[in-house]
């Protein structure tokens, strides 16, 4: 190998260490035009195509791969994942059955197989391997959420599947509908299922349903698909037959069956869709009682949420806040404005009605720790909000919006929309900071920032620092990155954002006055900054502190963070240009 084949291979490396996949894989392509047979090459550029979103070139160099190497488990892997994040679950899974044959008992790999279930609507196996990925890798925190969170999805479905199968077997068809609706969300077919419910003057047939749809959901299909054809050999143009025979074609990856059943149920129905109500309805936002930004990214949550349920979002950070002085006066708007017309007055009034049933009119401005922990509150993700007809829906329990993705009607305008790009969506929306939080920090910009290059850093410290596996070694990896884009652009400045004194001293002492930093409450040691604060004023003070670093941060050019709170709501405040931001030890997910 000459020197040149060598430099490109090591320029390649470094571009992709720094995120700039796309320029990588240029590299990878010349030098594979000198080496072809360098199979070790190939499968870096498979992985910068991959990262860069040239899924159907990367999808070329894996099969590649395979098609040589066909016992390569890591080749097996980026396939299975490629084709995944092009659409094609099934034969992603396939791939993925391979690799879990080559490295059995891989906690990763049954991760990968519950969340492929989860999209997928296969509740039970998607916990089954949630729990397998435990059992492996007893501390795999993301597997202990995505486990909470299909539990959850999957008790709320079948506790309202129960709840329409008592309803039909009383005769009330109308309440059956909307509970079916609920559930079912607003896919094409689940719109006809409710169609052929509504207008289904037989009892029986309507009871089949019910059970049809159950057994669909708790992955008995062979019970759900005799089910279907007793219903069609009674009376072959049985509509909610098809969609359900649709569903199962589609669950076990027949897309011809699936296509043919689904228009079968076409041909059969015109589906009809509830009148609305002209009375506003409500849903609460009230604090969940965590950090700032997490209590934050709970009200974007919410607030799509309110959108999807046609609700109007009323925020109303009380004293569950930790930021409250605990009576009843809202804290929200010391930050933002008001995102919308009403108030928490528009709750208060006579004759309302409440869900969850624990609130009511005289403890709805109050913080019951005993209401919080109990039973329904712990398992309540959302789900549960879909059809009710209840005046206010109260929400304190934070969701994720990556969890409410699949309840997007089609007619949204963030149907189909990355989770990231929903959040974006909601700050330029409803967002609004209040005056004198945006002075202060268009002050600060002006005097400080203003005509420089910049890379805003976030470092958390703090209470922190003991949970970040050798505080040195992780700020060596950040003195890494910033010198990496400093190479190309000399003069460019640093932004830094951190809690901990020791943190900032650290990093003047490597670049000196290019760092840039807000005065504002840092700790010392090991202690949280929250620990500083002698009352309620001071942690809103040291709130409003972290929205201006925060917002500062967001007019930068570059951003290296972390797996923080502080981070994710940085980059998810503005669109930022492809290879400007970098976020040390993220998991792979949808949270961003």
């Amino acid at each position: 190998m000459d020197s040149d084949s060598t430099n490109l291979l090591v320029l390649g490396n470094t571009l992709f260490g720094s995120g700039k996949f796309e320029e990588a894989a240029k590299c990878y392509m010349k030098y594979l035009q000198q080496n072809p047979g360098d199979l070790t090459a190939l499968f870096h550029l498979g992985q910068a195509l991959f990262q860069a979103d040239n899924l159907d070139e990367a999808e070329k160099c894996f099969r590649h791969l395979v098609a040589v190497i066909p016992g390569n488990s890591a080749s097996l892997w980026l396939l299975a994942r490629t084709l995944m994040k092009k659409g094609s679950l099934e034969e992603g899974a396939r791939f993925y059955e391979k690799v879990a044959e080559l490295v059995p008992q891989n906690a990763a790999v049954a991760f990968e197989f519950g969340v492929l279930y989860t999209n997928q609507g296969r509740y039970e196996k998607a916990i089954s391997k949630f729990k397998q990925a435990l059992q492996w890798q007893p501390d795999f925190a993301q597997a202990e959420q995505y486990l909470r969170h299909t539990e959850s999805i999957r008790k709320s479905l079948c506790q309202h599947a129960a709840n329409a199968f008592l309803l039909l077997q009383g005769g009330q068809y109308e309440q059956a509908e909307q509970v079916y609706r609920s559930i079912l969300g607003d896919h094409p077919i689940s719109a006809l299922a409710s169609y052929f419910l509504g207008h289904d003057d037989d009892a029986t047939d309507a009871l089949q349903f019910a059970h049809a749809l159950r057994y669909y959901w708790t992955d008995q299909l062979p019970q759900a698909d005799s089910l279907c054809r007793q219903a069609l050999k009674k009376n072959t143009e049985n509509g909610w037959a098809y969609v359900i025979l649709s569903l199962i074609a589609q669950r076990v990856g027949r897309t011809d069956l699936t296509i043919e059943y689904f228009a079968k149920a076409m041909a059969n129905s015109q589906p009809s869709r509830p009148s609305k109500s002209g009375q506003p309805k409500f849903l609460l936002i009230k604090a969940w009682g965590s950090g700032f930004w997490s209590d934050f990214e709970h009200v974007l949550g919410q607030i799509l949420w309110a959108e999807v349920l046609e609700r109007e979002p009323i925020v109303y950070w009380g004293p569950e806040s930790l930021y409250s002085n605990g009576d009843e006066e809202e804290i929200f708007t010391k930050f933002f404005q008001p995102i919308s017309k009403y108030s928490i007055s528009d709750v208060l009034k006579e004759g309302l009605d409440y869900y969850p049933d624990i609130w009511k009119r005289d403890n709805l401005l109050h913080y019951d720790r005993q209401a919080k922990l109990s039973r329904y509150r712990s398992e309540s993700w959302g789900v549960d909000f879909l059809g009710r007809s209840e005046d206010v829906i109260v929400s304190d329990i934070h969701i994720f919006v990556d969890v409410l993705l699949p309840w997007i009607p089609r007619q949204h305008c963030q149907h189909d929309c990355a989770s990231i790009d929903i959040y974006r969506y909601i700050i330029n929306k409803y967002i609004k900071l209040q005056p004198y939080l945006a002075t202060r920090i268009q002050e600060f910009y002006e005097q400080h920032m203003r005509g420089h290059n910049l890379i805003a850093v976030h470092v958390r410290g703090g209470d922190r620092t003991e949970s970040v596996i050798k505080l040195r070694e992780n700020n060596e990896e950040y003195f890494r990155a910033i010198d990496q884009i400093c190479s190309v652009y000399p003069a460019m400045q640093l932004f830094l954002l951190t809690d901990s004194e020791f943190i900032l001293n650290e990093f003047k002492q490597v670049y000196g006055d290019r760092v840039l930093y807000t005065e504002c409450t840092r700790a010392v040691g090991s202690y949280g900054v929250h620990y500083l604060a002698r009352n309620e004023n001071d942690k809103q003070a040291m709130a409003m502190e972290t929205v201006v670093d925060v917002y500062l941060a967001a007019k930068c050019d570059y951003f290296i963070g972390c797996n923080s709170n502080v981070s994710t709501m940085i980059a998810r405040l503005k669109c930022w240009e492809k290879n400007t931001i970098f976020i040390f030890g993220h998991l792979p997910s949808t949270r961003l």
